[in-house]
């Protein structure tokens, strides 16, 4: 399966990159002012290190997976996004022992330009061009 988007924003200035940690159940809000995007650079989903959603080891810190495309599809190119931080909205299949609760590190940054149009979409053998 290929999943693949390519997307063009005219960028005029950017904000500094904000880190969020987003403990399990919880919401990811993102909101940038008026005339901002929301880019994002990373997207992580698991036990990354001891934070405010882990406060014990148990042997399973470190485990996690790459969600920037789940993100990117909720948020990048948008003024706001609110994602919950659940096990499903993220894989079928969680990247650490499966009684632990995970939870979301993003970085993204706010960035002044025009509205993301995708130029190019590739979904599951679908060619479609669209502009």
């Amino acid at each position: 399966m290929i999943n693949a988007r390519l997307c063009a924003i005219c960028m005029t200035s950017l904000d500094e990159m904000r880190q969020v940690s987003v403990c399990h159940s919880n919401y990811f809000r993102a909101k940038c002012a008026w005339d901002e995007l929301i880019i994002v650079a990373e997207a992580r989903y698991g036990r990354m290190r001891i934070n405010k959603c882990v406060s014990e080891n148990f042997g399973y810190v470190g485990c996690s997976i790459d969600v920037i495309d789940v993100l990117d599809a909720y948020c990048s190119g948008r003024r706001t996004c609110h994602v919950r931080v659940l096990d499903e909205t993220f894989t079928e299949s969680t990247p650490c022992h499966e009684d632990l609760n995970l939870y979301l590190q993003v970085d993204y940054q706010c960035v002044r330009g025009n509205t993301c149009r995708t130029v190019f979409s590739l979904l599951d053998n679908d060619e479609n061009f669209t502009m």
